[in-house]
């Protein structure tokens, strides 16, 4: 039954039942055989009363059920989209870098394949692999003292191929520096043989233990190269993501140079 056509039955019988309480002696006076009346909508009442509450008990757990699938539902929609969106990138820099060996390039808003515009494959500008300037860091959430992030790698200016990037994470805790275990055991981050294209991205999770820190840091250290493999470009940038204000950027001093004197102790600088 309708929970609305339940409470509108409830209210009507309650309203009887009231009136037949309020005026029960001049009632009983008057209309004695309108008393079994009262009673039998106040039996009336307690059954509805006891059908229910039990309903709308079991309603409550259904929408909370409904709401816990849609938020599954939703996380695995996101999950599966940045699979297909990595992948359509990896097609991307795949035939990019494949081109750019025969000073070919891929023109995405005419859907064509054209010749590189230079003098020399070597006046090509140098590429730039960074952690995204924006959205390098996202905090994804905290659960189980740890950090759920997705890490956005950024190429600009120019195809790059040869990625080799390891990170590796610092915590600062109450005024402290620490130097966290490398989530990736010394593994490059970025695929091996695939290159990535100019303005692309590439996305990957990682956790980090949370310990109440207030603010966690990236250091990005590796090389790469052009796409023609002539210039070997190196990379040792510092990253850092204030957990409370939920901002990434980069560090300045003092931070900067504790954390640079940090990495020189464990000898990653």
């Amino acid at each position: 039954m309708d929970i609305t056509i339940l409470n509108i039955i409830i209210l009507a019988i309650t309203i009887v039942n009231g009136a037949f309480i309020a005026f029960s002696k001049e009632i009983a006076a008057k209309y004695p055989r309108l008393v079994w009346i009262n009673k039998l909508s106040f039996r009336i009442l307690l059954a509805l009363l006891i059908i229910i509450i039990p309903y709308l008990s079991n309603q409550k757990k259904e929408e909370i059920n409904n709401a816990k699938n849609l938020v599954d539902q939703k996380i695995r929609d996101s999950i599966h989209e940045e699979k297909q969106l990595n992948y359509s990138l990896r097609v991307q820099n795949q035939l990019t870098s494949a081109l750019a060996k025969y000073g070919l390039k891929y023109d995405s808003t005419k859907n064509e394949i054209a010749r590189i515009v230079s003098t020399s494959m070597k006046s090509l500008p140098d590429p730039e692999v960074t952690l995204d300037y924006n959205d390098g860091m996202i905090l994804d959430s905290i659960a189980n003292n740890m950090c759920y992030f997705r890490i956005v790698l950024s190429n600009r200016i120019a195809p790059s191929t040869d990625i080799k990037i390891q990170t590796y994470f610092i915590s600062l805790e109450k005024g402290e520096y620490y130097l966290l275990k490398n989530p990736f055991k010394n593994n490059y981050i970025f695929p091996s043989g695939e290159s990535l294209a100019t303005g692309a991205t590439f996305t990957f999770r990682v956790n980090i233990p949370f310990n109440n820190a207030s603010t966690i840091y990236c250091f990005l250290d590796g090389t790469y190269k052009n796409v023609t493999r002539n210039k070997t470009y190196l990379v040792k940038n510092i990253y850092s993501f204030e957990i409370k204000d939920k901002r990434f950027g980069i560090p300045l001093n003092p931070s900067y140079e504790k954390i640079q004197n940090l990495l020189k102790e464990k000898g990653l600088m």
